[in-house]
């Protein structure tokens, strides 16, 4: 799609086109009002999207270790972010992959896994050395927190972009000499 956008809007503006230039116009305001609604709706529905997000990721710990793909991904995710589960690492205590002797995955260990198998096995320990206790959605919240002035930037600014290239091709539109409707 967006090849075909832009391969449009190269085409309009070399050729001179403006039913070319026309469509690129229509697609590119297309695709900015489709970005719009979706961050207007993000803000809207914030703690829908939040729920949605703790079901999806607690459904994919169910399936750790039959897939290697989600597997790979919640290791990065636990590695990087140092967390463990959607809410904590007791999550990963509901599903026959994880017994008690091996609890949680290796990823959620900071420190010689064995200390981490027992702190994750022993509920009454009250210091975690070893462990990552806190869950993943949390730290991804406040990951998300803490750099949103930089997404907003970012989009803000990708806006700008798109709505100049809207502007541009209105005024290429606008001046082309010959109207070449073919």
């Amino acid at each position: 799609v967006v090849f075909l956008v832009g391969f449009l809007g190269c085409l309009g503006g070399i050729k001179q086109w403006k039913w070319a230039l026309g469509m690129y116009i229509f697609f590119l305001v297309i695709i900015f009002l489709g970005e719009f609604s979706g961050g207007i709706m993000a803000a809207v529905y914030k703690s829908k999207v939040t729920d949605e997000l703790g079901t999806t990721l607690k459904k994919s710990i169910a399936e750790y270790k039959n897939s290697s793909i989600i597997e790979d991904a919640w290791d990065a995710v636990q590695k990087t972010i140092h967390c463990c589960g959607v809410t904590s690492y007791k999550d990963y205590k509901d599903y026959a992959h994880f017994n008690a002797t091996v609890s949680v995955p290796e990823s959620c260990c900071r420190g010689k896994y064995v200390d981490c198998y027992t702190e994750a096995s022993n509920n009454a320990t009250k210091s975690y050395k070893s462990l990552n206790t806190e869950g993943c959605l949390n730290s991804l919240q406040d990951q998300l927190k803490s750099n949103l002035s930089i997404i907003i930037g970012v989009a803000i600014g990708i806006a700008m972009i798109q709505l100049l290239g809207i502007l541009l091709a209105c005024k290429s539109c606008r001046s082309s000499d010959v109207d070449n409707m073919v």
